[in-house]
Formats: C-alpha cells, structure tokens, sequence
C-alpha cells in the first residue's frame, strides 16, 4: 500500500510518506493494529471507503473488510485529529505505477513458492465463499478453478480455467491449481472465482466446459429454472492483444 493516498475530509494521508508518515494494516497484518508509538498518534479505521473509528494514542482492531491507518506522532499544532474525527467518508488514490488491478484470493504461489495461508488472508470460519471458509476437506475438493499468473519478468500473464465436476474432469484442489501455475512459469499467482462462475472465451468461442450445475433448475433461483439456459456471469477479465507499432 507504500504511495496510496487516503482523502478523508480536508486531510490527505499518503501511506509511509511525508508529512506524517501512516502505515496500513488490513487482517494480512493481524487482528489489532499496533496502537501509536506516541501518545499524540492517532488511529484511523476505515471500512468500505468509510471512517468508523478514530482514536488518538491506542489501538484500534482491524475490522473483516477494511483498514487501519497509524500515525506514530502528530505536531501539537496539527488539526489533522479534528478534521478526521468530524470525516464520514475516505477516498482512495491508488500511485500513478499502477496500471490495473484486480481482487481474488487466496494467493496461491508467492516468490515461485506454492504458498496458501487461508487463515492470514480470512478465508475461513465466516468468510464468503463456503467453498473456501467451510471446507470441511481442508481443500481436499476437487472443483472447478480459475487462476491467474505472472512471470517474476512480468512479461508473461498466465490465465487457468480447470474444469471440474465431471468424471471425466473432476477438477482441481487450491494447492493442484497453484502448482499448475508455478510449473507454468509463474512467480506470483492467485485464485479468481471458480465453481459455476468458471469461464473462458478465447476470440469469441467458449473454450472451457461450464459445470454440471449451471445448467440445472434450482428453486431458490428461478431465474435460472430454464434447463436450456446457461447461469448468466454478470462480470469478466478481458484482456486484447496489442499490436506492436
């Protein structure tokens, strides 16, 4: 998060950078935000875009789907604690070096390690999905997957569609999937949505085969009860090759 940048009200706070030098931790840190090294810091946690809590010279725990800023020491004269505890909301801004991004987990490989730690990164007890949080097998499943991966050149994007739920093709466990990633080249790689959201088209022709389930009638999802019809995917990653000038 080193040069994302928190608007909050009047205040603009860039992470590890002048003037007042905050650090982020979201629950890949830990629980409990270490509380400010001085008694005039302040602690500042924010979830969805919005403030829920600040507080000056203690600890704020870190909340499911947010973060906690800290700033180990302010200037007597600063007004930065007033204008933040009067804030409701936070806008982020992400430094100019970041192109495009995308959000999915766990991480699968990290450093050319096959690497899963579904604790750390909270895809356990509660958390959405129940294929990652309840799973009983301790990812043993063999499902349907998706997976993406770079190179450590990142010259290279890997993209991985693993059919599942088929005796013909039964699927693949987190750490199957992370492997085929790694020996593909990758040097970092993460989980995207699997299961019935499993999909890739390749110059217009599906190239994958969409899981049992997202064809058959379910009461719960009427919309979905016509045997012909194919679950709708209501979001995608679309990538276009680029012709060299």
């Amino acid at each position: 998060m080193t040069g994302w940048s928190a608007a909050i009200g009047s205040a603009t706070l860039t992470v590890d950078s002048p003037p007042f030098y905050p650090k982020h931790y979201n629950r890949a840190s830990a629980q409990t935000a270490p509380a400010p090294s001085t008694a005039s810091g302040l602690s500042v946690s924010i979830v969805n875009s919005v403030v829920v809590a600040v507080t000056r010279g203690s600890a704020l725990d870190i909340p499911l789907a947010g973060v906690v800023l800290v700033i180990d020491a302010l200037p007597e004269d600063a007004d930065v604690f007033s204008t933040l505890q009067s804030a409701t909301t936070c806008e982020w801004t992400p430094p100019n070096r970041i192109v495009n991004a995308m959000a999915g987990g766990p991480m699968l490989v990290m450093d050319g390690v096959v690497s899963i730690d579904k604790e750390r990164e909270e895809f356990r007890e509660t958390a959405p999905p129940v294929t990652f949080s309840q799973d009983e097998t301790f990812d043993m499943n063999l499902l349907p997957r998706m997976g993406v991966g770079v190179t450590k050149d990142g010259r290279y994007l890997y993209c991985a569609a693993v059919d599942g739920r088929d005796l013909a093709t039964p699927g693949m466990t987190l750490r199957l999937l992370g492997t085929f990633l790694r020996d593909l080249g990758c040097d970092t790689a993460m989980n995207l949505d699997g299961g019935s959201s499993k999909r890739m088209i390749l110059e217009g022709a599906v190239i994958d085969n969409s899981t049992t389930e997202v064809k058959g009638g379910e009461e719960k999802k009427p919309e979905i009860l016509d045997k012909e019809k194919v679950r709708i995917l209501r979001t995608a990653i679309t990538m276009e090759l680029k012709e060299s000038k």
